[in-house]
Order: C-alpha cells, then sequence, then structure tokens
C-alpha cells in the first residue's frame, strides 16, 4: 500500500491556488496589452480580495479541517476500506483508454462523415465550418456526436490515476498512458478547434499534484531531470499548440501577423500599448512570435478586461454563470438554453466576475468563501471511505475550478462537465467488476516472507 505516513507538502495544493493567482497577476501586468480605465481600481482591488480572501479561508479550513486528521494522515485499514489492488489500477486505466479510443472514434466519424467537415485547409476553417453546421439545424449532430462526447473524455480518469499512483504501474502501462492520451488531447483538440482540452488536462496534472502531496508523495513521480525535461517538454508543446491555433487562424483569413493580433485583442475587450508596436522592430519570425505569444497571454488573463467592462454596465440581463451546462441540458430538451446576444459572448469572464453578474457583491465574496474552504476541505473529501471515483472526481473539480478561476468558471469550459462524466462511468463498471471502493490507496499482495527471530 502507498505510504502516506511520509507528510511532505501536505498544503502544495493551497499554494498552488495561490500561485495559481499570483501567475495571472504577474502575466497580466507583463503583457503590452491595456483594458478599460473607469473601473480599472475596483475591478482590480476586488479580485485581489476575493484572490487573498479565498486562499486565507482555504488555509483556515485545512487547518481546522483536515490538518492532521482522518486516513490521510494516519491510514488504517478500517478507514481505507478496500483500496485498488494493483491489477484492478491497470484495468481502470485500459478500460478508460479504451473507452475515449471509441468515443473519439464516434466523434471523428460524426464531424467527418456525417457533418463533412473538412481538415484539410486547416484547424480554424474547420472549426468556422463546424460551428455553421452546428448553427444551422436544432438538437445533436448524430447518436456518434453523443457517444463521442459521453465516452470521448473518460481518458482524464486514466492520466489522473496513472499520475496519481505511477510507482505501481507497469513499463508498458505508463508508455501507453503517456502516449495514448497525448494523442486523444490532440485530437480532440483538433476535432473541437479550441484550447480548453489540453488546459483542463494541464489543470488535471496540476490537480493530482497536489493530492499526491496530500498523501506524503512526490507531486510529479521520479527523479532528477528527467521531471523537469518532461514538465519542460510539456509546456513547450501546450505554447506551441496554442500560437499554432492563432497563426491557423490567421493565416485562414489571408491576415498578416500583427493586424490579426491588434483585431483579436480589440475583440477580446484591449488594446496594444506601445510596447507591443516595438515588437515590430525584430526580426520577421521572432516578431510574429512575440505577437502571438501576446494574444496568447491576452487569452489567458482578458477576463480581467471582461469584468471591468461589466462593471460599468448600468444593467447585467440574462445569467452567464454555468451557461455551457444549460446549454447541453437545453439539447436534451431539459430547460431553457443560454441568451445567445449577450454583450460579452465569446470571451471569458473569471469565475468572481460570474458570481458579482449574477449575484452581485453578497455572491461575489460567499463564492470567495465557498471556494476556498472547498479547497481547504479537499484533502478530507478525497479521503472518504468506499468514495472511490466519486469522491477523487469532486476533489479533482474542485482543484480545477480553483485552478481555472481566474479564466472562467471550469464548468463552462466544455471538457469539464464531461470529465466528471467519464469518472463517474469507470466507477461504476469498476464496482460491477467487484473493483475496490477506495482509489487513493493501492495494495500490493505479498507473496512470500521470511520471518527470523532476532531474540
Amino acid at each position: 500500500m502507498t505510504d502516506p505516513a511520509n507528510t511532505r507538502g501536505p498544503t502544495r495544493h493551497l499554494h498552488f491556488y495561490a500561485a495559481t493567482w499570483a501567475g495571472y497577476f504577474v502575466l497580466l501586468w507583463l503583457l503590452p496589452v491595456r483594458y478599460g480605465t473607469l473601473q480599472a481600481g475596483t475591478a482590480s482591488l476586488s479580485l485581489l480580495a476575493w484572490a487573498g480572501g479565498s486562499a486565507v479561508v482555504a488555509y483556515l479550513t485545512y487547518q481546522l479541517f483536515a490538518a492532521a486528521k482522518g486516513p490521510l494522515a494516519n491510514p488504517t485499514r478500517s478507514s481505507i476500506g478496500h483500496p485498488l489492488r494493483v491489477f484492478e489500477l491497470e484495468r481502470l486505466i485500459w478500460l478508460a483508454l479504451g473507452m475515449s479510443i471509441t468515443g473519439l472514434l464516434c466523434l471523428s466519424y460524426d464531424r467527418l462523415v456525417v457533418q463533412g467537415i473538412d481538415f484539410s485547409q486547416g484547424i480554424a476553417v474547420a472549426r468556422e465550418a463546424w460551428r455553421r453546421s452546428g448553427e444551422a439545424r436544432e438538437g445533436v449532430s448524430s447518436p456518434f456526436s453523443v457517444l463521442g462526447y459521453l465516452l470521448g473524455f473518460a481518458f482524464f480518469s486514466a492520466t489522473t490515476l496513472a499520475h496519481l499512483h505511477w510507482e505501481f504501474l507497469k513499463r508498458g502501462t505508463r508508455w501507453g498512458v503517456v502516449a495514448i492520451a497525448s494523442v486523444l488531447v490532440a485530437a480532440n483538440s483538433l476535432l473541437t478547434g479550441g484550447r480548453s482540452i489540453l488546459l483542463i488536462q494541464l489543470a488535471c496534472v496540476a490537480a493530482t499534484c497536489g493530492i499526491r502531496a496530500m498523501l506524503g508523495l512526490r507531486m510529479m513521480p521520479g527523479r532528477g531531470a528527467r521531471i523537469w525535461f518532461a514538465a519542460t517538454l510539456a509546456f513547450l508543446l501546450s505554447i506551441g499548440y496554442s500560437l499554432y491555433v492563432f497563426s491557423a487562424r490567421a493565416e485562414s483569413g489571408k491576415i498578416p501577423a500583427e493586424r490579426y493580433v491588434t483585431s483579436a485583442l480589440v475583440f477580446l475587450g484591449g488594446e496594444p500599448t506601445d510596447g507591443y508596436y516595438r515588437l515590430d522592430r525584430l526580426p520577421g519570425s521572432l516578431a510574429a512570435t512575440a505577437q502571438f505569444a501576446t494574444i496568447g497571454g491576452a487569452y489567458l488573463t482578458h477576463s480581467y478586461g471582461s469584468f471591468e467592462s461589466v462593471l460599468e454596465s448600468p444593467v447585467t440581463p440574462d445569467t452567464v454563470s454555468f451557461s455551457f451546462v444549460r446549454q447541453l441540458l437545453a439539447k436534451i430538451g431539459i430547460g431553457e438554453a443560454p441568451s445567445e446576444s449577450w454583450l460579452l459572448r465569446g470571451r471569458f469572464l473569471s469565475l468572481p466576475g460570474s458570481l458579482w453578474y449574477d449575484f452581485g457583491w453578497f455572491g461575489f465574496y460567499a463564492g470567495a468563501l465557498i471556494v476556498g474552504a472547498l479547497i481547504g476541505l479537499a484533502p478530507r473529501v478525497v479521503s472518504i471511505r468506499g468514495g472511490a471515483g466519486i469522491s477523487l472526481v469532486v476533489v479533482v473539480l474542485i482543484l480545477v475550478t480553483g485552478l481555472t478561476a481566474p479564466l472562467v468558471p471550469a464548468l463552462d469550459i466544455l471538457s469539464v462537465p464531461f470529465l466528471v462524466l467519464g469518472f463517474v462511468q469507470v466507477d461504476v463498471l469498476n464496482r460491477l467488476l467487484g473493483g475496490g471502493t477506495n482509489w487513493l490507496f493501492v495494495s500490493r499482495s505479498v507473496r512470500c516472507a521470511e520471518l527470523k527471530d532476532h531474540a
């Protein structure tokens, strides 16, 4: 069984959360982009108060209810219940990957055959064709699309379990997870034409790092230069893909990089500063890369400008929270779809901004208290006996919500509701097969042991 006795870094998930907000503000300050000024002071101070207040609440809640208490700190057989066995762990991972491969094949058939989307002209042209196809119909495009979404995102549970229990996996399973999950993330990102799946996969990795720290384990398994190399490579590939998406969109419209980025910044509610125009002095390809990097940074921080914009609005019609979930429910006949006429449609509004828009200042600060308390209670939630994949996905969702809070409410990101569904499906199938009901710990059978009397 994993040894959680080592309590090294049990508050790392709290540090991750605070560091996310700190990185957001630093990037916002460094980018050669400015947003509105009428409500800039209110927007800045209130976001700082939200981030700081939620972080303090998270730390206090952890100290009061989670620190040095429960099975994470002092596990016993009665508190752990029925942990996973190694073969069950491997079975879970391959089951999740198999479901995702099936889902990807169904989604590919829907996009390429049923809808006839042509990807040969680039990801931007394909995404626009897919968007127009969706606007021209009511409901889903085909049963294959439904199956694709229902099954296709189970790989999040596979990567989370593999990362959490890496030391127990066979070498072949490790390589299989890395290779297959990379293909699934890339293929699904290409089919949807966006970056949200990659963003959520990175957030899940960070969340799992926090859960491993709760167990007293290294956040990333392995040692030395190999870890830094893998992390750096993943970071560079993520940035490279994001820049590719922007460049593909500019190329599809035959727009020079500088003009595309300038117009995109205006759409996001900002405008370039003099520092942005000085990028033209760089060599051609380097200048274009720096310009696309600017819009990439604005993509991650323009939620500040969105919040500043809604603060200026005298009225706040309709509601914006959980818009994607409401849209999904409307497609199956439950409730009404969110309004299509919202002023900031196509732009991010952060979790605090969404709470202010729908519930005012009371909801704004109440949300900070709730999010902070949930993050502080995460170790207690994940250790619920018999919780299995349900308790694990609840904590993953809590941490992902905290990590994406500066950008957008997590449940409004396309892949997050299906991430939750994937965990639930894999958990149900595992229970039907008689698998372990505690996914936090893994037991390994002992084949033989030699006892000696040293008396």
